[in-house]
């Protein structure tokens, strides 16, 4: 069993290979984490193959205890898609700090080449949209290097207080060194055009673009390097490290004195009582990563069905009226209280008559149709990229695939396991198509992937959990005497995932995860591994 916690988790199955020489996990890769103390997310990755209508398919299973009050009754579909919120966006494309810092070639040359041709008046208000676009997607890049840089740090710092050997850490000081220095060559590349940035005949919106970005990465980088001081201190650095440390910190200082002397709005942020600097960063950060955004639009899937349905069980309703009613006339006089009785009797039977035709077809169309159909459109480009499709139903240990069911119960051998817990089965199946050509063509990069986030809400859950901690009757032999002891009560919802590829001869990868969550908030994740 692996504790998650607040740390993502990046599956990486090994399958053989199959006859196209592609595993699954090539096509399809997940994260699970922690978002707030009440929400989780699934990341997932699907790759993108040019000539081809790229479909995937994702099944969730959650296995809710029947403790927590959620069953069709009380808990349906309207409620659970209230409590799913889900983004589409472009993975951000990869490259190395240094190539990213190059004024030669790269994204950072290409944006050069752009400010100078505004300033120089060359280029005008056509090529706004143009720059707005590679400057935010540099800054995206920028913003994760940054992150995989300290994080990878991060472990090595962690790894080498679990080993116990400090001495290890003189290998991290060429590695810390070198990245400090790329990072202040990256700095101070992309602010030598800064002057230009702000020319008198560069258009506004391209000047106030290039500051939102400047701003956007001073804040980003500070933050993370600290991030980065913070796990430094609490491992602990021998002298090998102190000159290091010296420069990480010059390097946090600069970034927040910078942002004093050219009067940038988040220019300090020291008291943690400030509203304000919090708001700046969603500020700054929605406008930078909203060049990766994609539009959905959802809609009822089957509406136009579903009214053809009705339109059907309205005819067939008003044909047995009609027959009825000339049937009642040859024994009814019209005049009497007989036919009057006759006529009402048939009205309210050709009313049941249309509504059991249209639960009829409902149900019927509910077993090929998806809840929703959602349409994935670019809004740079203004071109529909996809389609994607969900529902939701509850279901019945009986009728889960045995694949599900194993994984459900890989990490116990009980076969009472099932009646100690009793648990709802939620299903939420969600089908994902994407055009190859027009999402490559979009990005304009070596690397075509899109990310699909789906955070899951348990604050309704949590309604009808017990308090968190629960006292109980403990003899205490030091004391000789009964104590109450406070224990806390945990519930577990076990999430078991199945992800599958359009094309049969690939074979699907299931993973299950454990959230462990009290009333107050979500303790940790946990990987479990089956047997």
């Amino acid at each position: 069993m692996k504790i998650v916690g607040l740390a993502k988790v990046r599956y990486r199955d090994i399958r053989e290979f199959v006859s196209s020489d592609i595993l699954i996990e090539d096509l399809i890769d997940s994260r699970i984490g922690v978002h707030d103390s009440k929400h989780f997310e699934v990341k997932l990755d699907y790759a993108i193959r040019s000539g081809e209508t790229n479909r995937y398919r994702v099944e969730s299973y959650f296995f809710i205890p029947s403790s927590l009050g959620i069953n069709s009754s009380t808990y349906s579909s309207s409620h659970f898609y209230r409590d799913v919120q889900a983004y589409i966006r472009f993975k951000t494309p990869s490259s190395a700090l240094r190539n990213l810092s190059s004024l030669e070639d790269g994204p950072l040359a290409s944006i050069e080449k752009l400010v100078r041709s505004f300033a120089s008046g060359k280029i005008g208000n056509e090529k706004v949209d143009e720059f707005s676009r590679e400057a935010r997607m540099f800054a995206c890049i920028y913003r994760s290097q940054l992150r995989d840089h300290v994080v990878h740090m991060q472990e090595s710092f962690e790894s080498i207080k679990a080993s116990g050997a400090i001495e290890s850490a003189r290998d991290l000081t060429e590695q810390l060194g070198k990245f400090v220095e790329a990072v202040r060559a990256f700095l101070e590349n992309f602010r030598s055009m800064r002057s230009e940035a702000n020319g008198r005949r560069v258009p506004a919106t391209v000047r106030d673009t290039y500051q939102y970005i400047d701003e956007f990465i001073s804040v980003t980088t500070e933050l993370k390097i600290a991030s980065l001081l913070e796990v430094m201190d609490e491992h602990g650095i021998d002298n090998q490290l102190a000159k290091e440390r010296v420069k990480v910190v010059d390097l946090l200082i600069g970034e927040r004195e910078y942002r004093e002397n050219v009067s940038y709005l988040s220019e300090r942020y020291v008291d943690p009582d400030d509203e304000y600097f919090l708001y700046r960063i969603g500020k700054l950060k929605k406008f930078v990563t909203s060049v990766l955004w994609l539009e959905i639009k959802k809609e009822k899937e089957g509406a136009g069905l579903q009214d053809v349905g009705a339109a059907i069980a309205a005819g067939i309703a008003m044909l047995f009226t009609v027959l009825a009613t000339i049937w009642s006339s040859r024994w009814y006089v019209t005049n009497t209280a007989a036919f009057v009785v006759a006529a009402i009797v048939i009205y309210m039977l050709k009313d049941r008559i249309k509504d059991w035709l249209k639960r009829l077809w409902a149900k019927k169309l509910t077993k090929v149709l998806f809840d929703h159909s959602v349409k994935i459109r670019d809004p740079i480009s203004g071109k529909n990229l996809g389609l994607c499709r969900e529902a939701m139903n509850y279901v019945k240990h009986s009728s889960l695939p045995a694949d599900v069911l194993e994984a459900r119960r890989g990490d116990t051998d009980n076969t009472v396991e099932d009646e100690a817990k009793p648990e709802q089965i939620i299903r939420y199946e969600k089908e994902i198509r994407l055009s190859g050509d027009e999402t490559i063509d979009r990005l304009k990069t070596d690397q075509h992937e899109i990310n699909d986030i789906i955070r899951f809400s348990l604050a309704r859950m949590l309604e009808h959990a017990d308090d968190p901690k629960t006292k109980l009757p403990y003899f205490d032999e030091s004391q000789d005497k009964i104590i109450r002891k406070k224990y806390r009560k945990v519930y577990h919802i076990n999430l078991v995932m199945v992800f599958r590829h359009a094309k049969e001869s690939v074979a699907p990868m299931i993973k299950r995860v454990r959230v462990v969550f009290d009333r107050s908030e979500i303790i940790r994740l946990e990987e479990i591994n089956s047997r």
